[in-house]
Order: C-alpha cells, then sequence, then structure tokens
C-alpha cells in the first residue's frame, strides 16, 4: 500500500474517503455477479413457438401483463439495462414530421406512437432483446390522460435466467412489441391481472 510519508496524511484521508464511497456504491446497486459467463445454448422447436404463441391469452401459465413470470426471479439476478436505438425517443420529437422524410414507419405514425429500445441482460439467454417504449403518455389525438392513454402491447418469449450462480430455470418475459391506446374503466375484478 502507499505510505502516509510519501503521500502525506491529507492525500491518504482523500484516497481513503474515496475507497470508502467506491465501495459503498458498488454495493448498494445490490446485482449479483456470477464468477462464471452465461453459456447455454438454447433453441426453439416449432412446439416451442406454438406454445409461446398462446401466452397472449388472459390468464394462462401464470402469467401477470407486463411482467410474465419475472416475479419468480430474485431482484438480485435481473439486472436489465435499457439502452435506446431510436433517434427519436420522445413525444414531442414523434408529433413533429422528420424533414427529408416521406415515409414514415407505423411506430411513428400511430396515435401512441413508439421508439425501439435495446433490453439486455447478462443473467439471460438470451441476453439482448430489442423492444418497443411508448414516446408518449397519451394519445397524440387526446387533449388529456383522463379517459385514454398509451400502453405498451407485449409479446411473452421464454427465455432462461439465473435462478443462483449456478441454477438456471425458465421464464416467461415480457417484451414490448408496439403501443396502442387504452381507455379507463373501472375494473370490476380487483384481482383480475389485466389492468
Amino acid at each position: 500500500m502507499f505510505s502516509s510519508e510519501r503521500l502525506g496524511i491529507g492525500a491518504v484521508t482523500k484516497m481513503s474517503i474515496l475507497l470508502i464511497l467506491y465501495l459503498l456504491s458498488s454495493t448498494t446497486a445490490m446485482v449479483i455477479r456470477c464468477n462464471q459467463p452465461l453459456s447455454l445454448t438454447y433453441s426453439k422447436n416449432e412446439q416451442d413457438i406454438h406454445k409461446e404463441s398462446r401466452y397472449i391469452l388472459p390468464h394462462t401459465h401464470g402469467i401477470r401483463h407486463g411482467v410474465g413470470t419475472l416475479y419468480k426471479i430474485d431482484k438480485d439476478f435481473i439486472n436489465i439495462q435499457y439502452t435506446d436505438y431510436s433517434e427519436r425517443t420522445t413525444c414531442e420529437e414523434m408529433k413533429s414530421p422528420s424533414p427529408g422524410r416521406f415515409h414514415l414507419t407505423l411506430a411513428e405514425s400511430a396515435s401512441c406512437p413508439w421508439y425501439y429500445r435495446k433490453n439486455v441482460d447478462d443473467n439471460r439467454v438470451p441476453r439482448e432483446f430489442i423492444e418497443a417504449k411508448c414516446a408518449c403518455r397519451c394519445s397524440v389525438n387526446s387533449r388529456h390522460c383522463a379517459v385514454k392513454t398509451c400502453r405498451e402491447v407485449y409479446r411473452y418469449v421464454t427465455v432462461w435466467r439465473r435462478l443462483n450462480c449456478t441454477h438456471y430455470v425458465e421464464v416467461i418475459e415480457p417484451i414490448a412489441v408496439g403501443c396502442t391506446e387504452v381507455r379507463h374503466h373501472r375494473r370490476t375484478n380487483p384481482y383480475s391481472l389485466d389492468e
């Protein structure tokens, strides 16, 4: 280590404080890092794809809307990081026309426009997805959000996730594929999984 005579007492104190702050900041995230990389090969067959297509049906397979079965995984092993994949990501940018562009994508021309972002988690196979994120809270045609709001539409896919550093489990995870306008109504069943 460094001697206090060479660095001076002030430098040692500053270095100690920086070391303590670093240790505290790295432990507050509580994301568990495993020594072994996640190395599974996973392929889907026709039967798997057919099974996944049924996940969109309400009240099936223990799926919670927008969560899938991720609730079964310890939060310390969920470390999803998002990176914007699109240039235009705000509602204002989506409402204003792009100069020099004559063709708008479905994402840009929808009443609830969306942009794309990368969803990455080192504790999952596959590690990376591209998914949609609503750019607006309300429809671009609506004056206020009291009656209608924009919500993501999900596709549910089967992935492998770390259960701990040595075991993996199959999980159903939501991937947003677009956005739609949703009417607000009173929920008759407070225990319904559909929001």
